[in-house]
């Protein structure tokens, strides 16, 4: 068989000092050499050692038999995930070089571990020593030295910070706003202020404050703002740091007051803010006279009906929404809710209880007619409460302020966006594992919050592969980097070669490729 006659997949690793011989319907690569034969006088081939069986998805590579000294030569790096992560953020990489020359390597790098390691920075240099990166990007330090100076130098280079993250951006028609807290105990910050979370803790905190594009459904930009500041001001000055035009503040039910309103009105801010269901602006005319017609329209909103209505009432703008499939399920659990109480309270009712000072033979009914009224006058009133709530019932009020006018759908859509928003938090905090930092200075803290949010930015841009190729029901992004991880590649006398690939992470790479 000639050479001409060899797979693609076979010929790749044929390489200078290598020979591809065939054995029945498998494949083997050899290492060889040439020496003279004296003798004969002419130059033979010897055989040195069985490199591995050659696949289509790799090189499986036998027990090397080699000398100690030889054993030496052979080096197995992690591969597949680094180079992924490398190709897929290429723009990353030169906004860094671009506005940190000395430092940009190091950073990429550093968000890179991040993601997929979750590293801490004294794990860094290990990371990188043991990745086929450290062959792409060589001669990166990612020392403990040069670390401490790293943080410090690019922390102080908010306008570089923030010019990256510009450049990324891309073009996006509207983002959201939304504010989550990161938990810091270093006593050498001046931005970590006890205030009060969500979470309940009055611990030292730092508030972050960042910007998503639903478009694009990746995060945007970042700011670090101290941990009791809250105000709207600081809001309108992350938009015009960013050079953003049409920001839209998305709140929750917490967030409205009267007090929150005067101020995102006083900075001019977009907004659009969910009302409490029992609040006075809440109109459910439309709902009690029960004619469809009254309504403005209705859209679909995944695989759901929702019904609109715009209003103004008192100088407020509001949108009702009814979703009648929600209407029912809360109607359900509420009236069932309602039978389990009555079903207990029976149960109670039929109990005898022997009193401390009585004897078997003055037992008595542990619950009197008393007992029983005022059994009966809970259910009343949670029925009661029923018919008070049942017009409310899978409905959202919204409350709005938008420069350019938006119908029903596209009001309800950018609502909708903040569950995106959300997840943003949760994998900051949760998959990055930064729900808390023990930096121990505020320009320190401020490289900490970059690396980790470019780290995300590289979270969700898997995470929308994955949904563009309708991947998530079986893959999320932790999946993919895990198989990833376990693809390596093999340095043997200097010729470096893919590993064997399992087929699990032979599936993914063909999904991710595949158009």
């Amino acid at each position: 068989m000639t050479k001409n006659t060899y797979p693609d997949w076979v010929l790749v690793h044929k390489v200078k000092g290598t020979e591809i011989r065939k054995f029945g319907q498998k494949y083997y690569l050899y290492k060889v050499s040439a020496f003279w034969d004296k003798e004969k006088k002419k130059s033979r081939k010897k055989t040195i050692c069985l490199l591995g069986r050659i696949t289509e998805q790799g090189l499986l590579a036998s027990k090397p038999r080699l000398s100690p000294e030889k054993a030496n030569q052979i080096t197995v790096l992690e591969s597949g995930m680094s180079e992924y992560l490398y190709e897929q953020n290429q723009d990353i990489l030169q906004s860094l070089e671009k506005n940190f020359p000395k430092e940009g390597k190091a950073l990429f790098l550093l968000a890179l571990f991040r993601l997929g390691y979750q590293s801490p920075l004294k794990n860094m240099s290990f990371y990188y020593e043991t990745s086929y990166i450290n062959q792409v990007l060589p001669n990166v330090s990612l020392s403990k030295n040069n670390l401490t100076i790293l943080l410090k130098e690019v922390g102080l280079q908010r306008s570089c910070i923030s010019q990256c993250l510009k450049d990324l951006m891309g073009n996006v028609s509207y983002v959201l706003l939304d504010q989550t807290h990161v938990v810091s105990l270093s006593t050498q910050m001046e931005c970590n202020r006890l205030d009060y979370n969500s979470q309940r803790s009055f611990d030292p905190q730092v508030n972050l404050l960042f910007i998503f594009s639903p478009e694009s459904k990746v995060p945007l930009y970042y700011r670090m703002l101290a941990g009791d500041i809250r105000e709207t001001k600081a809001l309108k000055m992350t938009v015009e740091e960013s050079g953003l035009k049409e920001a839209i503040v998305i709140g929750d039910k917490g967030f409205y007051s009267a007090e929150n309103l005067k101020n995102l009105e006083n900075e001019d801010l977009d907004y659009i803010l969910p009302l409490r269901r029992s609040h006075s602006l809440c109109d459910y005319e439309v709902i009690i006279k029960g004619n469809k017609k009254d309504f403005d329209g209705f859209f679909v909103f995944e695989e759901r009906i929702i019904w609109y209505k715009l209003y103004e009432k008192n100088g407020h703008h509001l949108a009702l929404f009814l979703d009648e499939e929600l209407k029912q399920q809360e109607e359900k659990d509420y009236l069932f809710r309602i039978k389990e109480e009555q079903t207990q309270d029976t149960s109670i009712e039929n109990t005898t209880i022997l009193p401390k000072d009585t004897t078997p033979n003055q037992e008595t009914e542990a619950k009197t007619a008393n007992d029983v009224s005022q059994k009966n006058e809970k259910t009343g009133n949670s029925l009661e409460k029923f018919y008070e709530k049942q017009y409310g019932m899978g409905t959202i009020v919204l409350e709005y302020k938008l420069k350019k006018n938006k119908n029903g759908q596209e009001i309800f859509t950018y609502y909708k966006s903040r569950n995106e928003v959300e997840n943003t938090f949760d994998a900051y905090k949760n998959i990055l594992e930064s729900d808390r930092t023990y930096m121990q200075g505020q320009a320190q803290m401020e490289t900490w919050t970059f690396i980790n949010f470019l780290a995300l930015i590289m979270y969700f841009r898997i995470y929308k592969t994955l949904s563009e190729k309708q991947m998530l029901k079986n893959y999320a992004p932790k999946d993919i980097l895990l198989f990833l991880a376990h693809i390596k590649k093999l340095k043997i006398n200097n010729n470096w070669l893919q590993a064997e690939i399992t087929q699990k992470s032979q599936k993914i790479i063909d999904l991710l490729r595949k158009n």
